[in-house]
């Protein structure tokens, strides 16, 4: 498919991007994937996009699965009479054959977007939509913050391997997509206390040590069972987990304080700097300086009055 002939064609607001944002700009890196019959996903469009100011895109029906996740800033999403706000908190899945509409809301809106082909998005799609619409809450510990940074860096005509490897990531984040909306539809089953009282000591006190020997002495199960049951409730690991909220914490002192890099991961929990720097960088695809750096001034000069030492509001 020439995607972008194809966008163009669909565009139905053509004139009022006249000697302001070309149309395409939103597209971002054009791929050449070879032609695998459909068999294999195709990543035809897409990247890592900033808009500094307000822009709308309508588009009529188009050959095409569309995913988009927000990193700073906010847009709005139109379609069927439902106006959807895209933030950090959600994924957008959606599939093109109807017509929508994409737009800014505010300034400095920077976002992950991706347009996609493959006969087999459609099933996921399917799956998807029944549970969350088009937008999915991204949860902690998700794969998406992970794998959309590894397509952005696909390159723009790809080996064989490489259109395997992108196959096989992209099957990964829709069977999150879908277990997640398949697991909604489920009844929701008590989960026991001894995990409970593990989630909240990692999502109150995500500074401390923690060990699995320390959780299975107080609770008196077995560690293995611990950890067994608690990556079947939270489709995470105990660690896993509790790097995620310290990284969310890290965020958040980056955002509002002064702190440098080292103390902020030592605020967390983190006291070895490079590895709280490549633990960052594995979850949100930076580096916590370049992530403090690409923050919207507005944003920056609104910080909330958090001292140096301080960990952020829970």
């Amino acid at each position: 498919m020439d995607i972008k002939n194809t966008f163009f064609n669909a565009l139905k607001n053509k004139s009022e991007f006249q000697n302001t944002v070309l149309p395409e700009e939103i597209l971002g890196n054009i791929y050449s994937f070879p032609d695998s019959g459909d068999s294999l996903f195709s990543l035809l469009a897409g990247g890592k996009i900033s808009f500094p100011v307000s822009v709308s895109y309508e588009l009529n029906p188009f050959p095409s699965y569309l995913i988009l996740f927000t990193l700073s800033g906010k847009g709005i999403f139109l379609c069927n009479g439902t106006t959807y706000t895209l933030d950090t908190a959600h994924c957008l899945f959606f599939d093109c054959s109807k017509p929508f509409t994409l737009e800014q809301s505010g300034r400095n809106w920077k976002f992950y977007l991706f347009f996609l082909s493959g006969n087999a998005l459609s099933s996921y799609y399917s799956i998807f939509h029944e549970a969350f619409d088009v937008l999915y809450p991204v949860p902690a510990g998700s794969s998406i913050p992970t794998l959309l940074p590894e397509f952005a860096a696909m390159p723009l005509t790809p080996s064989a391997k490489e259109v395997l490897l992108f196959h096989k990531k992209l099957t990964d984040l829709l069977t999150e997509l879908s277990i997640s909306a398949l697991t909604l539809s489920e009844d929701a089953k008590p989960v026991a206390d001894y995990l409970l009282t593990m989630k909240e000591a990692f999502d109150q006190h995500y500074d401390q040590e923690y060990s699995l020997a320390y959780f299975e002495e107080i609770t008196g199960i077995s560690r293995y069972r611990l950890c067994r049951e608690f990556s079947s409730v939270f489709a995470l690991s105990p660690l896993q987990y509790l790097n995620q909220k310290r990284i969310e914490a890290a965020k958040e002192l980056l955002l509002n304080s002064d702190m440098p890099v080292h103390e902020v991961g030592s605020a967390v929990g983190i006291d070895n700097t490079n590895h709280f720097i490549n633990l960052f960088k594995k979850f949100t695809g930076t580096t916590p300086f370049v992530f403090k750096q690409e923050v919207p001034a507005s944003i920056r000069e609104l910080r909330s009055l958090c001292k140096p030492g301080d960990l952020p509001p829970r």
